[in-house]
């Protein structure tokens, strides 16, 4: 009888301590959103509205400058003249780029370490001046570290997030041109829903250091002249990233353009403004 009730102890023991068959829910849960994602290739309907305002922003800087508004702006707006705005630069390879500077600073919290920052964007409208050929982040680092000689040590650091293939849809077509008479109007950045969000896998993250070759504080050229000591892609599938990493990844590259829309639309906004004002120098009658 003992003999039995000391096997019954040790069944009983074994089933609380042993691992559980099954996932929790949450678990579970978690699990199918993060095959989910990488299922859709991170496709985003907001990231493909954000590129597709960038290119429109960018397709009326263009006009403005190629039509002569913006030199006239320049030559009669003030009493004095200014330098005729250059919005689209050329890079080593003759394509045309769009420079947007975003943040630099200084951070101290953990003095007497300190840490420099520079962030810009590098915007490469399509052969159209319609669509986008390529977006990259820029963001340029100097940490200062104290050894124990007391001596500071500063390394320069660069990291590149760039999508090489920024898609959109484009909004859906009007299906009448007019109605009852009267023209109908577009509303912009407004994607199709019938329409799957497109792909963005191929976006991918380039880290430069100090440790491997001398790098200037800031490259104002998109292009650099030196390789990149890491690369890896948003989606691999032959060497996967943790889902977190992924997501961080892409948040910043989405959160980014947020910030790059909305100051490219207040450009775009002030170019118009100066545009109304020649007229309205042009009619400045007695």
């Amino acid at each position: 009888m003992n003999q039995k009730l000391i096997i019954l102890l040790l069944l009983t023991s074994f089933s609380i301590f042993s691992l559980p068959t099954t996932r929790p829910l949450a678990e579970k849960e978690y699990y199918q959103y993060v095959q989910s994602v990488r299922a859709k290739n991170f496709a985003d309907k907001e990231l493909d509205r954000l590129h597709q305002s960038i290119s429109n922003s960018l397709a009326r800087m263009v006009e403005t400058t190629s039509s002569g508004k913006a030199k006239n702006a320049a030559r009669y707006n003030d009493v004095t003249p200014t330098v005729e705005p250059v919005y689209l630069q050329k890079d080593k390879d003759g394509k045309d780029y769009y420079t947007i500077e975003l943040s630099q600073g200084v951070t101290g919290e953990d003095y007497p370490i300190y840490r420099i920052w520079d962030t810009r964007v590098y915007i490469y409208p399509g052969s159209d001046k319609k669509s986008l050929d390529k977006v990259m982040i820029q963001m340029n680092t100097v940490n200062t570290t104290i050894p124990n000689d007391n001596e500071p040590l500063y390394t320069k650091e660069m990291r590149k997030i760039i999508n090489p293939t920024p898609k959109f849809a484009g909004p859906p077509k009007a299906e009448e041109l007019y109605k009852n008479g009267v023209p109908l109007w577009q509303q912009e950045n407004v994607t199709d829903p019938n329409i799957p969000a497109e792909d963005n896998s191929d976006i991918f993250v380039e880290f430069y250091s100090d440790q491997d070759t001398k790098l200037k504080w800031v490259d104002i050229l998109p292009i650099a002249d030196y390789k990149p000591g890491l690369t890896v892609k948003l989606l691999d599938q032959a060497d996967m990233m943790p889902f977190d990493i992924q997501k961080k990844i892409y948040l910043t590259y989405r959160d980014t353009l947020r910030e790059v829309d909305s100051k490219i639309k207040k450009k775009v906004r002030m170019i118009e403004l100066n545009e109304r004002r020649t007229l309205q120098k042009m009619t400045e009658f007695n």
